[in-house]
């Protein structure tokens, strides 16, 4: 059965090389001020490395939410 006809669960799948240092969720939601389900979701399907994550936001047009001051 050629490639393209065959159900998507039995196609070989390429483990993805993470980039840079990994983030959490927690991190992720708050540096771009996202709600749970949507943070979820990226994060989920993109993967915790901090550098893709932050190119598919910066492709989406979201910018990091501004810092609060310590203090």
């Amino acid at each position: 059965m050629p490639m393209q006809d065959r159900p998507t669960h039995d196609r070989p799948t390429r483990a993805r090389q993470q980039r840079g240092a990994p983030c959490t969720l927690a991190e992720f939601k708050q540096r771009y001020n996202l709600g749970d389900e949507e943070a979820l979701d990226l994060f989920t399907r993109f993967g915790p490395s901090e550098i893709e994550l932050d190119l598919l936001m910066t492709a989406k047009g979201k910018r990091k939410a501004a810092k609060e001051p310590m203090g």
